[in-house]
């Protein structure tokens, strides 16, 4: 069941920076996602460190405080839409050296490509171009794209269908260069938690019961650390008073975002008071056969040790392919457009 707009607005409100100097700041407070959701005219060049609109969108969405805020707004979207949009951030936020993949989609190769190499408009479409060879004009273009989109172009053409990505590998073949291996980002990570009243016959009865039990829990964790939900999995495994520890497993698109997301684990382990809160209440919304004592809450205990993890999704398995045409102001058009209709509506006012 979605949540309903109030809901989701208060969500937002109250979402809290993961790391850095202002680990306690509200993200609503954040300049980049302030600059993230304000009209296109409003967008100008300034001392964030990044080189325009698109840039300052690509580095404002993809922070712990735009998955965060992605992520809640997503709760008033139709499942299937949202977990498109979610699949398509998780790619875009991937890096190639220090550029978010969303970036070079901005960078107007694609578009050159379509005019010298005869590159399709759309990935998706059928039949593709044969790719068997490379013209004068299209050699250098192929080349600038294969060494400039890295591991991008792959991670992104994979996802898209292995057709597509045949078809890369092949004009670059055809251009005597070789599409980079997909994106590979930061050290995983694992903690668990004791659910003491989750049943765990139910929860090995079937796939579906498992995949219930992710959702919810990969939706809790993801709201808390600004992840992607795709790459939140989980285990289960019986507790001795028929309950379920459910181990969550956590992958990252950088380094930095493990970094960051160990770090604010552990000081949260530490204190109640650290700028993350991990809750667990989403169970709670699990049928009454989910329940060892279908009378009591679901009783969850968090426990405080991470560890490394593993590396249980490929990219191809998070994300889908994108669009030449897909910039990520469209992408946080969901979350900004509506905000700032909301805001309007009930006089909610950026701090100037």
């Amino acid at each position: 069941m979605m949540a309903t707009s109030l809901e989701t607005m208060f969500g937002m409100l109250c979402n809290k920076n993961l790391a850095g100097d202002h680990t306690d700041q509200y993200c609503m407070l954040d300049a980049g996602i302030q600059m993230m959701m304000a009209p296109s005219d409003e967008k100008k060049d300034d001392d964030m460190g990044v080189s325009g609109p698109d840039a300052a969108n690509a580095k404002s969405l993809c922070s712990h405080c735009g998955m965060k805020m992605i992520h809640t707004a997503m709760k008033i979207v139709p499942a299937a839409e949202a977990e498109d949009i979610m699949k398509q951030i998780t790619a875009g936020c991937f890096k190639q050296g220090e550029k978010f993949c969303l970036e070079f989609i901005q960078d107007g190769n694609w578009e050159k490509a379509m005019t010298d190499c005869g590159a399709p408009e759309d990935p998706g479409v059928r039949p593709l171009p044969a790719g068997d060879t490379c013209s004068k004009a299209c050699k250098p273009t192929f080349k600038t794209i294969t060494k400039e989109w890295g591991c991008c172009l792959a991670m992104m053409a994979a996802a898209e269908s292995t057709e597509f990505l045949m078809y890369l590998e092949k004009k670059a073949g055809s251009c005597d260069v070789k599409v980079a291996t997909k994106c590979s980002g930061g050290k995983p990570a694992k903690f668990g938690i004791k659910v003491s009243n989750l049943a765990n016959t139910w929860f090995e009865t079937s796939s579906t019961n498992k995949k219930m039990v992710n959702d919810l829990v990969g939706g809790d964790v993801s709201s808390a650390f600004g992840l992607p939900v795709s790459l939140v999995t989980t285990k289960g495994e019986k507790m001795t008073n028929g309950g379920t520890r459910v181990s969550i497993n956590m992958e990252f698109q950088t380094a930095d975002d493990a970094t960051k997301v160990w770090d604010a684990f552990k000081a949260m382990a530490k204190s109640r008071r650290a700028g993350v809160a991990l809750s667990i209440e989403s169970l709670e919304l699990l049928p009454a056969d989910a329940k060892v004592d279908p009378t009591a809450t679901m009783s969850v205990e968090i426990e405080t040790k991470i560890e490394d993890g593993t590396s249980v999704m490929g990219p191809a398995d998070m994300v889908v392919g994108l669009s030449p045409d897909v910039a990520p102001s469209l992408i946080i058009e969901v979350l900004g457009v509506w905000l700032l209709s909301y805001s309007d509506h009930n006089k909610l006012r950026r701090p100037e």
